[in-house]
């Protein structure tokens, strides 16, 4: 589903953020079904703080990449870094993208004066940038 797409529910399910400890295990179990060196797993746990549990997924699956694109088969430290600056790098653009389309919905609201029912769409249609 597009981010501009319209969303229909009457419930909100809050999933707060892995801390330390959540993140540890999360890395563990994924990292678990890999090959690799002895890794510092303390370390990427200090430096994935504000990644949800997909993003650690993504971040152990990338280092997985990284290492085959260099014909290893296995992950090293240096990988799970290359691949943690990565999702950074793409968490960032996200919220790039969220704070625009809250902005097209501020416009929006502005223009019209009231909460629309189809903001997505007014968004989706009206905005140059949203593809």
């Amino acid at each position: 589903m597009h981010y501009c797409d319209r969303v229909d529910s009457n419930r909100v399910i809050e999933i707060p953020l892995p801390d330390e400890a959540g993140r540890k295990t999360i890395l563990n179990i994924h990292l678990g079904k890999m090959s690799t060196t002895k890794l510092n797993i303390a370390k990427i746990v200090e430096q994935t703080e504000g990644f949800s549990g997909a993003e650690l997924k993504a971040t152990t699956v990338e280092s997985g990449m990284i290492a085959i694109r260099d014909g290893r088969s296995k992950v090293k430290q240096v990988d799970l870094q290359l691949a943690v600056e990565r999702i950074k790098k793409k968490k960032g653009k996200r919220m790039e993208s969220l704070l625009h389309l809250t902005l097209c919905m501020v416009e929006y609201i502005d223009n019209v004066h009231e909460m629309p029912m189809d903001i997505f769409w007014y968004v989706r249609q009206n905005c140059r940038v949203c593809p």
